[in-house]
């Protein structure tokens, strides 16, 4: 079965324009959760796509039509071979500095191919000081002919050359992964990828992703082509399964055509992001009103010789609230049936509950991006009582829930275990993650007699507990 493009159970609400946004420096760049870098043990086989497309601070010099890049009038080039800069057909050498396409900033760019150590200074400034275009000032930045506008395009500018930042730059990424822009066919299968790097679903410049979510990537040219364990991409269901896929599996997400928006859609990158972000150009196929599943297209049929299609986890997932009729007990839980105490591994809760209706607690972390620190977030598990039944999402040693146990029977991962040991145990509901005001809602613990739920709303006849940590919020 397939997923569509929009759902219910995958509602979204913080837009990636909502994300604090300070001027030049942190344009665009994601806040609170990704604080600090970690590897994801299993991230280091998997490309890792991104926000921006030139980099953090470089996407914030952008002028009111284009990103930013060095212009003048000698002719500036990038070698196709050695993808040297080239002023007046000869490579850089030493340190230059040149105006840029906003005339607010110059450029100083040290060293030689393939990457160039860059600096930005405000023309204003007084005095004025040297700032590093990438994230430290050792970081290299490829040398990229032309422009990108707004929208994400790749405009071909003559005696315009781009500085994409390695680390955080998907232009520079996506030239790592083989798509190297000297051929027709290579600036079309670079711009398709710059798409997809960035979660570029309309084609309008707004991407719907974090920083360094994993993916992985197929394409016309054969340059991806590793469609092995751990890299196989399933086809998403069409309706989220009643206990979620596995965290560390990759299902397909999209099919990408250069300067389009996506031609077909399976699945969101990431859930709380918003649905049908641009219903016009990505009709629901549920609705027919023309939209297709990624996995009815035939790759023959595409208008385009050019494209790539990606894969992409389940990295979060809905938090909804069931109650029994008689609203003594209640669960919230990414899970459609849980245990409910007849017996252990017995899956029928929901013929006992009121299903919920329509309404998002939250959503629950359940995979980690390579930005992401495991040490700062919580695993949650389905916990029952067996004295009396009572289940519960929470995470290890609650006081109040010293007698439940994981409803599998399987011991909870040992302190300090790594993030897929915990993603793979079958009662694990997701992460707890840092608090991030505007992005993240309190998940608490409330009990009515010696029934517990936790959840991030009061549920009536129940008093609140404690504080247990926070989830990703749900919007308006």
């Amino acid at each position: 079965m397939r997923f569509a493009i929009v759902t219910v159970m995958l509602m979204g609400c913080v837009a990636p324009d909502e994300l604090p946004s300070p001027p030049v420096q942190a344009y665009c760049t994601q806040q609170g959760l990704s604080q600090g870098v970690t590897t994801h043990a299993s991230c280091p086989h998997q490309p890792e796509q991104g926000r921006n497309i030139l980099g953090i601070t470089a996407d914030g010099l952008r002028t009111a039509t284009s990103h930013i890049a060095v212009v003048s009038q000698a002719n500036l080039a990038v070698d196709a071979t050695t993808r040297a800069f080239l002023i007046g057909g000869t490579p850089v050498t030493g340190t230059v500095e040149l105006a840029t396409n906003n005339p607010l900033y110059h450029f100083q760019i040290t060293g030689s191919a393939p990457g160039y150590t860059v600096s930005y200074r405000d023309v204003r400034a007084l005095p004025p000081a040297w700032q590093p275009l990438c994230t430290t000032p050792e970081e290299s930045a490829y040398a990229i002919e032309g422009t990108w506008d707004l929208a994400g395009n790749h405009q071909p500018t003559a005696n315009t050359v781009t500085f994409s930042c390695v680390t955080r730059g998907k232009a520079a990424w996506c030239e790592d992964l083989g798509y190297v822009p000297t051929t027709t066919q290579g600036w079309d299968l670079h711009q398709a990828c710059v798409e997809m790097a960035t979660a570029n679903y309309c084609n309008n410049g707004l991407s719907h992703t974090r920083d360094k979510t994993p993916v992985v990537i197929r394409d016309s040219a054969g340059i991806q082509l590793r469609n092995v364990p751990p890299n196989e991409i399933t086809p998403f269901p069409k309706q989220m399964p009643v206990i979620p896929p596995a965290p560390a599996d990759f299902f397909l997400e999209g099919i990408w055509l250069p300067y389009r928006p996506v031609y077909c859609l399976s699945k969101f990158r990431w859930a709380e992001m918003p649905a049908s972000p641009c219903p016009t150009d990505l009709p629901d196929p549920r609705l027919g009103t023309g939209g297709v599943y990624c996995e009815d297209v035939h790759l023959d049929t595409i208008p385009s010789s050019v494209y790539l299609l990606n894969g992409s986890r389940v990295m979060d997932v809905a938090l909804h609230t069931w109650r029994n009729s008689a609203a003594t007990d209640a669960i919230t839980s990414v899970n459609g049936v849980v245990y409910d105490g007849q017996t252990r591994g017995t899956i029928d809760y929901p013929n006992r509950v009121m299903p919920p209706a329509g309404a998002i607690e939250g959503f629950m972390l359940r995979s980690l991006t390579g930005d992401m620190q495991l040490a700062q977030m919580i695993p949650v598990y389905r916990l029952v009582n067996l004295a009396n039944g009572d289940t519960v999402a929470a995470q290890a040693n609650v006081p109040e829930l010293a007698m439940y146990t994981p409803v599998s029977g399987t011991a909870l991962p040992a302190a300090g275990a790594s993030a897929d040991t915990i993603e793979a145990h079958p009662d694990f509901e997701g992460f707890l993650v840092p608090n991030v005001p505007g992005q993240t809602i309190e998940w608490r613990l409330y009990r009515n007699g010696a029934n517990f739920v936790t959840g991030t709303s009061k549920p009536s006849g129940f008093t609140p507990v404690r504080s247990l940590g926070y989830v990703i919020a749900a919007g308006p």
